[in-house]
């Protein structure tokens, strides 16, 4: 099995939930969600969210610990972005329900570097 992200509806097995608590689901908030929100009053477009994410997680878990802290080789994370049809999202597409890059991508490619 190799590192992808799936829709947390889409009925893929998955191992680690990425995301912001969702108390109708019964989802805690993951150590692994993004502090950071998009829009005018919150913390920035996009681009600006998804760098200061990238900061928070290598500032707050460190480059060497991300992989080990999911504790599995390849996992299979969890978020509510990919497409619900259980497309998986991977480093090298396809992008987000969107269209867009999302944070559990970044977790990817930060574990895998």
């Amino acid at each position: 099995m190799s590192a992808k992200v799936v829709h947390v509806l889409s009925g893929a097995d998955w191992e680690v939930y990425v995301g912001r608590a969702n108390p109708r689901y019964g989802l805690p908030e993951s150590p692994w969600a993004n502090p950071y929100k998009i829009g005018r009053s919150f913390d920035g477009d996009r681009a600006e969210v998804l760098a200061r994410y990238e900061e928070y997680v290598l500032e707050s878990f460190g480059p060497d610990r991300i992989w080990l802290a999911f504790g599995y080789p390849s996992p299979v994370l969890a978020c509510w972005c990919s497409p619900r049809d259980g497309t998986p999202l991977t480093l090298e597409g396809p992008a987000s329900a969107r269209g867009e890059i999302c944070h559990a991508q970044i977790l990817l490619r930060l574990a895998m570097a």
